[in-house]
């Protein structure tokens, strides 16, 4: 059962992450290679997350895989913060909102990882607030 509530809430972790990659590239009008190298980089770190969530799910009172598990999210957490940044900063045009969920959610993700050590499956919870977070697409997205 902890293997199955560590894929599925994963998976909605990722499910928002994606919905939000997906609004950002429906506003580019130009792909350079910074943003592709970008893109990658944080492809890389969303990649790992079934690794990560395979372990933390098959023993989920280990510090150490929830560790592994929170710090993968804090990676490709700042590794879409920057896949944004040089999205606005190569397509000008694009309306940019305020960087308020990014802050919001990197201090979820770091609150979750210094807690971890003391109940490991604080994480899910983090990931859900995290989910909260980014669920709601942008609103100048939806208004167009």
């Amino acid at each position: 059962m902890p293997t199955f509530i560590a894929y599925t809430t994963s998976f909605i972790g990722i499910a928002a992450i994606w919905i939000n990659h997906h609004h950002i590239f429906t506003q580019v009008k130009t792909v350079t290679e910074p943003i592709l190298w970008t893109n990658i980089n944080f492809l890389f770190w969303l990649s790992l997350s079934p690794a990560a969530t395979a372990w933390f799910g098959s023993d989920i009172m280990s510090p150490l895989a929830a560790f592994v598990y929170q710090f993968d999210i804090i990676l490709f957490n700042l590794a879409f913060l920057w896949l944004r940044r040089t999205v606005l900063h190569e397509n000008h045009e694009i309306d940019s909102p305020r960087i308020s969920r990014e802050v919001a959610s990197i201090a979820v993700n770091v609150v979750a990882l210094i807690a971890l050590w003391v109940f490991p499956p604080i994480v899910f919870i983090a990931l859900l607030a995290n989910v909260s977070i980014w669920v709601i697409p942008w609103r100048h997205i939806l208004q167009r």
